[in-house]
Parts: C-alpha cells; sequence; structure tokens
C-alpha cells in the first residue's frame, strides 16, 4: 500500500514538472516570430527560433526525465531489499545499542523490546543541522508508528535511510526521574 502511494507521488510529481517545462517552452514560441532565414534563392534555412525551440523543449524535458528516473531506481532500489534488523533492548534510561550505524539507502527495521517498563523510541527524521521543511532523512513506511508506544508490543520501525547525517532518538514514554537521558543516534553513512 505505502510503496504504490510513493510511485504515485512520484508520478504526479514528474507530471507537473514535465507540464512545468511545457508550458514555459510553449509561451517562449508563441512569444517568438517563428520566423526562419531564407536562402537567395528563397527556399527556408533550418536553424530559426522554432528549430532552437525545439531543441530547447527537448533538453529541457531530458534534463527533468533523467534525475527524476535515475532517483526512481534508486528509491526503488532500497524498498525491494531486504531490510538490515536491528534489535534495541530499552531498559530504564538506557536503549543498547545508544548509537546505531547504517549505510546510505539501506533499508531497517528498527526493534524496540522493553525489558523492564513500557519504552519506545522516537526517530528525529530530519538530520541534525538539516532544515525541517526539506525532504526528510528517513522515509518510514508507517510513519504513525514512529514514536508510538502500546504496552507489553515491541515497536517495530521500518524506513529507508535516505539522506546521510545524524538522527537523534530518544524514549517516547516518560519512564522516570532519568528519562530526559534516555537517548541515541542513528548515523547514516554515505
Amino acid at each position: 500500500m505505502r510503496e504504490s502511494s510513493v510511485a504515485l507521488a512520484v508520478h504526479l510529481s514528474l507530471r507537473e514538472t514535465l507540464l512545468t517545462h511545457f508550458m514555459a517552452t510553449s509561451d517562449f514560441i508563441l512569444a517568438s516570430d517563428c520566423t526562419s532565414i531564407e536562402q537567395d534563392d528563397g527556399a527556408p534555412i533550418m536553424g530559426g527560433t522554432m528549430q532552437k525551440a525545439i531543441v530547447a523543449v527537448a533538453v529541457s524535458v531530458g534534463l527533468t526525465v533523467l534525475p527524476l528516473c535515475v532517483g526512481i531506481a534508486q528509491g526503488t532500489a532500497g524498498q525491494n531489499q531486504a531490510p538490515q534488523i536491528i534489535e534495541v533492548p530499552a531498559k530504564k534510561y538506557d536503549f543498547t545499542p545508544s548509537q546505531i550505524h547504517v549505510k546510505l539507502g539501506t533499508r531497517v527495521e528498527l526493534k524496540v523490546h522493553s525489558e523492564d517498563e513500557t519504552h519506545g523510541i522516537k526517530l528525529n527524521v530530519y538530520a541534525e543541522g538539516a532544515k525541517e521543511k526539506g525532504k526528510p532523512g528517513l522515509l518510514f513506511d508507517h510513519p504513525e508508528e514512529n514514536g508510538k508506544v502500546t504496552k507489553g508490543v515491541d515497536q517495530v520501525l521500518d524506513f529507508v535511510a535516505q539522506e546521510p547525517g545524524t538522527y537523534d532518538f530518544k524514549c517516547a514514554k516518560v519512564c522516570g526521574f532519568g528519562h530526559d537521558r534516555m537517548k541515541g543516534k542513528l548515523i547514516v553513512e554515505p
């Protein structure tokens, strides 16, 4: 279900980008006089404004589609690979390990198991220093599970590490006086 919504979003984004380029180029063509230079005998010489406009459209579309196709291929590769399973035992004021290292593009399945009372992880989806309005560096299969804690149930977070950087995580449920110290870092390496 999630993969189809990602594919739809990519399709709509591609369609919107192509439409924008087409409209800009169409405006250019309509604004130009579309005349061609004639030879001495009156025959037109190719290379006039119309031909330049056509070349501009072709180059514009090519430069737009190529990076999107590469991005789609990379995103699909990350979604189809077997996940790297990382088990994280949680007990009062401690995650083990408190530093987790993964490679860029890796599909991760983070399994959090509470050993003493109810704990959970809330991962920041933006790397340290990133603008929070930009593209998230961690793409979750089920974003609603990030930070969700259910008593007696292990928390499982599935995501793809899309951007390199250091991502903070912390305990998602107040668990006592040392709760603020219960945190760690997910490091996505290039």
